[in-house]
């Protein structure tokens, strides 16, 4: 996901593939992405379900990420198959 400093320039955005994860460490390593994000920064999330819970926690008034609110969301439901083993 782009170089150490985390802040993707100079390229197109950083490509997070989490369907060969497992499920419970999806949420935990998708925060941490977010969190990285330098301003005016993004990352393309490929999931293999609908993130619709994913952004229920990141709007939650429980302030999971206060700042997500603020953040531009681009949901695109693109169909490919899981990468092969």
């Amino acid at each position: 996901m782009g170089h150490e400093c985390g802040c993707h320039s100079g390229g197109a955005p950083a490509v997070l593939d989490v369907r060969e994860m497992a499920p419970r460490i999806r949420h935990p390593k998708i925060f941490e992405t977010f969190d990285a994000l330098a301003p005016g920064a993004a990352f393309i999330l490929v999931n293999d379900h609908d993130p619709k819970p994913l952004l229920y926690q990141f709007r939650s008034p429980s302030g999971c990420r206060p700042s997500a609110p603020s953040r531009r969301w681009v949901m695109s439901p693109i169909t490919t198959p899981a990468p092969s083993r």
